[in-house]
């Protein structure tokens, strides 16, 4: 086993978004968002869809650590828009199930 792994630029864009939201769910610092929100432009420029879903479900846990529901169920609904893209209809459900248990419609 090699120590190091070489990452496509759509893998380490994903990488980036989890450690922005794994942070921010440490530390509840809105510093982190800046560059999650970059990586999910990027991976939506790159016609990633399943990646951007991920990573824009990463953006969901940013919002709820940082005490925003709401703007965490808008962000849901961005991420199954992606996963439907992606052709991922149990992961689109799963969002949507997420959604409605935040009290969005």
């Amino acid at each position: 086993i090699t120590p190091f792994v070489r990452l496509s630029v759509s893998q380490a864009l994903v990488v980036a978004a989890l450690r922005s939201a794994l942070a921010i769910r440490e530390h509840a610092d809105a510093s982190y968002v800046p560059g999650l929100v970059r990586s999910v432009e990027r991976l939506e420029k790159l016609g990633r869809a399943a990646e951007a879903a991920l990573a824009v479900e990463m953006l969901v846990h940013a919002h709820l650590a940082l005490g925003d529901p709401g703007a965490a169920a808008r962000t849901l609904a961005r991420a199954a828009v992606h996963a439907e893209r992606a052709g991922n209809a149990s992961y689109v459900r799963r969002l949507g199930e997420r959604r409605e248990a935040l009290g969005a419609p």
